[in-house]
């Protein structure tokens, strides 16, 4: 009797969850390249000194044959923006440039954002598009947030 009372309970448990549909797998697109800042996979902005240089680590892996970079800013009210082309070198390509190369010469100098956030770092952000150009041909991008403070 006891083995039977078992039985009976081990089917009780079991049948819910033979009943269970399975899920469907997730299909996901995975990029051909990941695009890491300053070893950092999580890392997509930080704040830079106005007089020290702006040195950002890109590293793309071995699939990438050159970064191109964009550096997107506000000027008043009109959006402007920059290029840069970077070569990959052991999987890796690096930016090192002064606060005042993030924009165009005729687009005066980078005060850098002071003491008060809300009014001054909106001028002094910089969105960089980050472009890892493969070997195929094909690109994956990223995007970085720099903020230039005083």
């Amino acid at each position: 009797m006891n083995k039977v009372f078992r039985l009976a309970m081990w089917l009780l448990a079991a049948t819910p969850l033979m009943s269970c549909e399975k899920d469907e797998p997730v299909n996901m697109i995975m990029p051909k390249a990941n695009i890491i800042f300053d070893d950092n996979i999580e890392k997509i902005s930080a704040d830079y000194k106005v007089n020290q240089p702006i040195v950002l680590k890109i590293s793309v892996g071995d699939q990438a044959a050159s970064v191109n970079i964009t550096s997107n800013y506000v000027v008043g009210t009109a959006t402007k923006s920059k290029a840069f082309a970077l070569p990959v070198s052991n999987g890796a390509a690096t930016l090192s440039v002064a606060a005042n190369d993030l924009r165009n010469s005729g687009d005066g100098a980078v005060i850098g954002a002071g003491s008060a956030p809300a009014s001054s770092r909106a001028a002094n952000t910089f969105t960089l598009k980050v472009d890892a150009i493969l070997r195929d041909g094909s690109t994956e991008s990223r995007f970085y947030t720099l903020v230039v403070v005083q």
